[in-house]
Order: structure tokens, then C-alpha cells, then sequence
């Protein structure tokens, strides 16, 4: 089945293809520049005025990345606008941000030989088009298509992509030169959907409600760490996670975007047990969501957008202990104002957890 963030995708993606074959589309540089704009990045993620102060919270519309302050709170007017490639008009699919506070921008994009997707390296500040490194995602292959990224344990990022055959997670060092390893999914293995990561690991999802585990080594399908499966009609994501115990994954009752909510995932076993879900955020009957992030204090945003895709979209924030349909702690309405929010980030000033393993329910 086709999921619903390529359904969404879709009619953009065309736009998009036509604008391309109009004559403006371009290629991208090379990755060969990553290590020398990532080592100048992080020096600016050092004197960059009050961004290890205070914390930021990014989110993105379809070619632009905004900054927000961590604690934004009601009407919020973003203080940068970040647009990697603005010649060709790529489509972010996801963000990210790594250790030193560099921002991570994964767009599809178009040139002559058809779709392809690439990882942004920006600046830790980042304002307008700034100068920056390019990860493809694979530059032989027309029709790859970008599926998630996400900090790893090397200082880097992971990113998730399908080609016209097969998904992959591929996992880059620090210097966003080096391709530290790559993990082949399937099908006929198994099709990730979304990514997130944390301590180490790859957490993913496929339209089945299926969520698998991989430690930063793994590079074959079946090597997985836990596998376990949620029993909604849809259980296809976002997910994000905040510990080795609490998986946040948006499930679905029936086709509909409407009613959707947020499982909470306290253990996930191995071999497609079902997964013990300790509490479940919602139904959000009036919106649906497109993107999840976690901050290190275990705070869920939550970027929901509307059910006719024409009101501005906005995003919740919910504490680590919300059940049942609570009252967000925060709404946040940005602007610029989008009708819909492709992903969420944060970058804070304490750095993430030291990897370390996981309790026996996730092995």
C-alpha cells in the first residue's frame, strides 16, 4: 500500500518534475567539499550568538527550514530561514541536527535524469543559502527518493532512502565525507517508512505497523535487534524516540488521517511479537500528523496540520508523561505559516546520551 507521506508527496513531486523539465532544473556539487564546510560549521556552532544558550527548534515547509527558540510558545516568528538549493527547487523530506549543532536537510530533487535525494550539511547558524556540503543519497540511480535522517553515534547522520528496488539506511561520520556503513532493508526484507535514531540505533517502521531495531553496525536485513509490531489498522508512522523504552509511533484506526494517535511503545520484543504499549496519546480528531521530534528533556512535539490541508499548521508539545487526550503543555504557531510541517529537529546546548545498551525488553 502506498503510505501517506508518499501520498502527500505525490502531487508536489509533480510539480516539481514539470518545473525541472522546463529547463530550470541543475545538478548538485559533489560531496567532496563536506569535510572542509562541516570542520568551518562547527567552529560557527561554537560563536554563534546565543545558539548553545538557549536551545532551537527547527521545522520545515516544503523548500525552507525555519529557526525557532527551543521554548517558542503561541505566535512564534522564526529569528532564520534556511533554503539548501534553491536553484533546483528541492522538496525536504526530513531533518535533522548533528552532535556540533550543524542542521541536516534531506530533499528529493530533480535533474535531467530524473528523481534523486541528497542530505543538506548547513551551518550551526545558518540564514538564507549559506555555502554547504551535499550527501547523495545515490548518484547513479534516477528515481531514489529520501525517507528520514537522523543523528548517529559517529557524530554524523543516518539517512534513509529507496531506490526503485531496495531501502537503505547509510550512515556517515562526522566529517560528512566518510560512508561509515550501510544497512540493505528490502523489500523483500522489510520497507522502512521513517526513521528515527537514538543511542546508537536505527529505529524504523513500514506500512505494516512493523517497528525494527538496528544497532549502528548492522548492515544486513536480518540483524535486526527487536522487531515488534503494533495491532492498529495503521501503525505506519511518524515515529520518534526518546529512551530505549519509549518509542512514540502514530497509528491509524481505519484510512482516514482523521482520529489519529500516538502510541507509546515501552518494550519491543523480537520476531514481530506485538509491541507493549504503556499509553497512548490522543485521538487528534481535527488535524493529522506529519512530523515528531524529542528534546533532551523528554518533551514530544508534534506538528499537526489540517484535515483540509488549507489552515496554517502548528505544532503541540506533550511532557513525557501524557495519556489519554491531555492538554499540550505548548502550542506553538509558527511564521512563516505553512499548511503543512515535513519535519521537526532540535539542537540543544547539553549534548544527547552517551550511547549505551538497552534494558532486556529491547535487546
Amino acid at each position: 500500500m502506498m503510505s501517506r507521506k508518499r501520498g502527500v508527496f505525490a502531487t508536489t513531486l509533480m510539480i516539481a518534475l514539470l518545473a525541472g523539465c522546463g529547463g530550470g532544473a541543475h545538478t548538485v556539487p559533489a560531496a567532496n567539499r563536506a569535510a572542509d564546510a562541516l570542520s568551518q560549521s562547527a567552529t560557527a556552532g561554537r560563536s554563534a550568538s546565543g545558539l548553545r544558550a538557549s536551545g532551537t527548534l527547527y521545522y520545515a515547509d516544503t523548500s525552507n527550514v525555519y529557526a525557532l527558540p527551543l521554548n517558542a510558545k503561541g505566535a512564534s516568528t522564526a529569528t532564520r530561514t534556511i533554503t539548501p538549493h534553491p536553484e533546483n527547487q528541492g522538496i525536504n523530506t526530513a531533518i535533522a541536527t548533528n552532535l556540533d549543532a550543524t542542521l541536516d536537510v534531506q530533499q528529493n530533487y530533480f535533474d535531467d535524469t530524473g528523481e534523486h535525494c541528497r542530505v543538506t550539511v548547513e551551518p550551526a547558524d545558518a540564514n538564507g543559502s549559506p555555502a554547504a556540503s551535499d550527501v547523495l543519497c545515490d548518484p547513479t540511480t534516477p528515481g531514489t527518493q529520501g525517507d528520514g535522517v537522523g543523528r548517529n553515534a559517529f557524530g554524523g547522520f543516518d539517512m534513509l532512502y529507496n531506490t526503485p528496488n531496495t531501502f537503505f539506511v547509510s550512515r556517515w561520520a562526522n566529517d560528512g565525507a566518510t560512508n561509515k556503513n550501510t544497512l540493505t532493508l528490502g523489500p523483500p526484507g522489510y520497507a522502512g517508512l521513517y526513521l528515527a535514531t537514538h543511542g546508537g540505533r536505527d529505529y524504523l517502521v513500514n506500512s505494516g505497523g512493523e517497528v525494527r531495531v538496528y544497532r549502528r553496525g548492522a548492515t544486513t536485513v536480518d540483524s535486526e535487534v527487536a522487531d515488534c509490531t503494533v495491532s492498529a489498522y495503521y501503525g505506519d508512522g511518524p515515529l520518534a524516540v526518546a529512551n530505549a523504552t519509549t518509542i512514540y509511533l502514530v497509528v491509524r484506526g481505519d484510512q482516514t488521517l482523521g482520529n489519529e494517535s500516538i502510541e507509546v511503545i515501552s518494550a519491543c520484543g523480537t520476531g514481530g511479537a506485538p509491541a507493549t504499549v504503556s499509553r497512548t496519546i490522543g485521538p487528534f480528531p481535527n488535524a493529522y500528523i506529519s512530523a515528531m521530534a524529542v528534546d533532551n528533556g523528554g518533551a514530544l512535539y508534534v506538528a499537526l496540520n489540517s484535515l483540509d490541508n488549507a489552515s496554517p499548521a502548528y505544532i503541540d508539545v506533550f511532557n513525557n508523561t501524557a495519556n489519554g487526550a491531555p492538554a499540550p503543555t505548548r502550542t506553538i504557531a509558527p511564521s512563516p505559516s505553512t499548511t503543512y510541517i515535513r519535519g521537526l529537529t532540535t539542537w540543544e546546548p547539553t549534548a544527547s546520551p552517551s550511547p549505551s545498551p538497552a534494558p532486556s525488553a529491547t535487546p
